[in-house]
C-alpha cells in the first residue's frame, strides 16, 4: 500500500533536484544537513519514506514537519517478505503490485541530480536508489552501526570471506503463531483430491520456483533482483546499477572502496541551531536507553545506577530523564515513581528537540548513545557530555538472546575506548553511593571508582 502527503506536495516544473530515501526519524535528519552542504532548496527534494514497523509513526511524521517544508513526502509500505510454498505465489503477485505502485508514483523522480539513501540493511532503499538513477549517489549516516555497514559492503565487492546464510525464519515477526496458521492451512487443504499428489511433484523446486519468478519480475522492471529480507546477499549487481560518484556522508570516517569517498559531515545545519540557544545551568538531561527491557539488565540494578548518577550531579542541577523510544510507558512510570524525578518525553530526535529549546541543559549525560557523538561534533563550549560505563550485571536474558545483544555491549565497549583516551566526552564510572560508603568503610571521599566493564558482564 502507498500513501501519498497531498498536505505538502508542490508542483515542480523541472521534477526533483534531489530524492531522499529514508527510514526513520534521524535520516530526515541528516537530509537536513546534506541539503545545507550541497546547497539543495528543501521545496527541490521530494523525501521517499519506507516506514519500518519498529518506527513510531508519529514522530517520524512531526520530524519532517518540524525539519522543512519539502518539495512532495511519500508514505510507502516496506515491501511483502518472500514467502515459499503456496503462499509463496501471493506473496510474488503481493511485490510486484508493490513495485509497479512506487515506480508508477515515483516516475516523476528518475535522473535527479542526487539521489540521498538511507545506509542501512533494507535493500528496498539501495534498490529504488538504482533505480532513480540520478547524477550523484549520497548515502546518509545511519548511526553508530554506519562503519561497519561500510565495512561490509566494502568486504563484499572485494571477494571477502563468504556472506553468513541467513536463517529460515531471519526477518520474520511471530514466527510461532505463523506456522501453526500455516499447519492449518495445509491440514485444510490436504483433504482436496490431488493436492498431496501435486505438491510432491513440484513441492521441492517450488521455492527455486518462486523465487526464480521474483526475480524474473524484477529484472522485467528493471530492477537488480534481491529476495532476502535484509542486504545478506552479494550487492555487485547493485553497485553496477548505482551511479558512478557516490559520497558517504557521514559522522564517523569511514573507508569506501572506489568509486565511492568520504565526505565529512560536520553537522553544520544542527551547530547553527544549538549556537542561537542559551544554556539553563540548572538542568542536566540524562538520555534513557532500553537496557532492562531489551538488554537484560534488572530493574533494580537500572536504578540503583540512576540513583548514584543523580548523586554524582547533584551539584544544584535538576536531573530529567529522558527516555529512549523503545522504553515504555509501565517502565518510566516505575522509573519515576523509585526516583521522585522527571520524566520528559520529547517525541523528536534528541538532536532535533535540542535545536528547538530556547534554553538547552549545561549538561547531556548517558550510557552511551550517537547523541552524545553528534554533539561532540558540534562542540558547544558550553555544553558538557558525560559518558556513565554501564558497570557489571547479570543479565535476565536467555543464554539466546544473550547472544544475540553481545553486539550491543560491544558496540558501548568500543564507544568507551574511543573517548577515554581524551575527546570532548567525559567517560565516567558510576560512581559509589556516599552513604554506603560512610557505612562500609567510615571515609568521608569517595575512593577511585572500579573498572566494571558492562560488556564482560553479562
Amino acid at each position: 500500500m502507498l500513501v501519498e502527503d497531498s498536505g505538502t506536495q508542490r508542483s515542480l516544473s523541472g521534477g526533483a533536484l534531489a530524492v531522499a530515501i529514508v527510514n526513520s526519524p534521524m535520516h530526515v535528519w541528516q537530509i537536513r544537513e546534506a541539503c545545507a552542504h550541497w546547497g539543495v532548496p528543501l521545496q527541490d527534494v521530494w523525501v521517499v519514506v519506507f516506514k519500518q514497523t519498529s518506527v513510531n509513526g508519529e514522530t517520524l511524521e512531526r520530524t519532517l514537519d518540524e525539519i522543512g517544508d519539502w518539495g512532495r513526502v511519500f508514505w510507502l509500505a516496506t515491501p511483502p517478505t518472500l514467502r515459499t510454498g503456496l503462499p509463496g505465489l501471493a506473496s510474488v503477485l503481493r511485490r510486484e503490485r508493490h513495485r509497479a505502485d512506487w515506480q508508477r508514483h515515483l516516475a516523476g523522480a528518475r535522473g535527479p541530480r542526487f539521489v540521498m539513501a538511507a545506509l542501512n540493511r533494507l535493500p528496498v532503499n539501495r534498490q529504488v536508489a538504482a533505480w532513480l538513477g540520478g547524477e550523484e549517489l549520497i548515502w546518509l549516516d545511519d548511526g553508530t552501526m554506519t562503519p561497519t555497514l561500510v565495512s561490509m559492503d566494502a568486504a563484499r565487492v572485494a571477494g571477502m570471506p563468504a556472506k553468513r546464510k541467513a536463517g529460515r525464519n531471519q526477518g520474520r515477526k511471530g514466527g510461532t503463531r505463523r506456522r501453526s496458521i500455516w499447519h492449518r492451512f495445509r491440514r485444510l487443504i490436504s483433504g482436496i483430491p490431488g493436492v498431496v499428489w501435486l505438491w510432491r511433484r513440484i513441492g521441492p523446486r517450488g521455492a527455486g520456483l518462486i523465487r526464480g519468478a521474483d526475480v524474473w519480475l524484477q529484472r522485467h522492471r528493471g530492477l537488480p533482483p534481491w529476495t532476502a529480507p535484509t542486504m545478506e546477499l552479494d550487492p555487485l549487481a547493485l553497485k553496477r546499477a548505482y551511479p558512478r560518484p557516490q559520497t558517504y556522508f557521514t559522522v564517523a570516517e569511514t573507508w569506501p572502496l572506489p568509486p565511492g569517498r568520504w565526505e565529512p559531515n560536520r553537522l553544520g545545519w544542527l551547530r547553527d541551531r544549538l549556537e542561537e540557544s542559551s544554556p539553563d545551568a540548572g538542568e542536566l538531561h540524562f538520555l534513557g536507553a532500553p537496557l532492562v527491557e531489551r538488554d537484560g539488565v534488572p530493574f533494580a540494578d537500572y536504578i540503583d545506577w540512576l540513583r548514584r548518577v543523580q548523586q554524582d550531579s547533584s551539584d544544584g542541577r535538576e536531573m530529567v530523564y529522558v527516555p529512549h523510544p523503545w522504553e515504555s510507558e509501565e517502565f518510566l512510570g516505575r522509573v519515576a515513581k523509585e526516583l521522585d524525578i522527571e520524566i520528559r518525553s520529547l517525541g523528536l530526535p534528541y538532536e532535533i528537540a535540542l535545536a528547538t529549546m530556547q534554553r538547552r541543559p549545561a549538561v547531556v549525560a548517558s550510557w552511551f548513545c550517537s547523541a552524545l557523538e553528534h554533539l561532540e561534533v558540534v562542540g558547544l563550549p558550553d555544553l558538557q557530555l558525560v559518558a556513565y560505563r554501564i558497570p557489571a550485571f547479570k543479565s535476565t536474558l536467555s543464554k539466546k538472546r544473550k547472544a544475540n545483544q553481545a553486539a550491543i555491549f560491544g558496540a558501548a565497549d568500543a564507544f568507551y575506548r574511543r573517548h577515554e583516551s581524551g575527546s570532548g566526552i567525559d567517560v565516567r564510572h558510576v560512581p559509589v553511593l556516599h552513604q554506603e560508603l560512610v557505612a562500609e568503610t567510615g571515609q568521608e571521599e569517595l575512593p577511585p571508582p572500579s573498572m566494571a566493564v558492562s560488556a564482560d558482564a553479562r
